[in-house]
Order: structure tokens, then sequence, then C-alpha cells
């Protein structure tokens, strides 16, 4: 399950992570320093993706641990998403 979510946080900051600090910049302008982390992550770990699933491949050999893999992901996909929807002012209903 770590690899599910270690792929995922990667994933999602070097594309959502740079519009993301892209966007706080443009909003925060002299408070650089505030957002420096969201900012340069996807710029500075854009190796780390695919660095991961290398991993995954070279370690994960049972169907079931593959299955911890995805299930893992998906779950912290869909909380990584509501995360960055919600910071830009978008609230999803919940049931």
């Amino acid at each position: 399950g770590l690899f599910g979510w270690m792929y995922i946080l990667e994933a999602v900051g070097e594309d959502l992570g740079t519009i993301a600090g892209q966007q706080l910049l443009a909003k925060l302008g002299s408070a650089r320093s505030a957002v420096r982390f969201v900012a340069g992550h996807g710029e500075a770990d854009a190796e780390h993706t695919p660095e991961i699933a290398a991993q995954i491949h070279d370690h994960i050999r049972e169907a079931s641990d593959l299955d911890a893999v995805v299930q893992a992901a998906t779950v912290v996909k869909h909380l990584y998403l509501r995360m960055f929807r919600e910071s830009g002012g978008e609230r999803e209903q919940w049931a």
C-alpha cells in the first residue's frame, strides 16, 4: 500500500502541485517563501514518479500485493484531489 501512496503523492505533486504553486505565487506575490515547497515540488521531483513505478515493477510479485498498491493509490488519489479542489475554493457535496 505504501508504494501506492508514494506513487500518487509524487504524481499529484508533479502535476497539480505545479499548477497550485503557480496559482499561489500569483495570488501571494511577495510571500514567495510561504509557497516555496508547493511551487517547486513538481519541477524538483519530476523523476520520482518513474522511480517509484520502477520500484513497484521490481518488488511487487503477488497479485494481492498489487491489489493493496492499487487500493491505496485509489484512496489517496481521491483524498489529494479533494484537498486540491477545496484549497481552490471548490466544495464537493458529501451525502
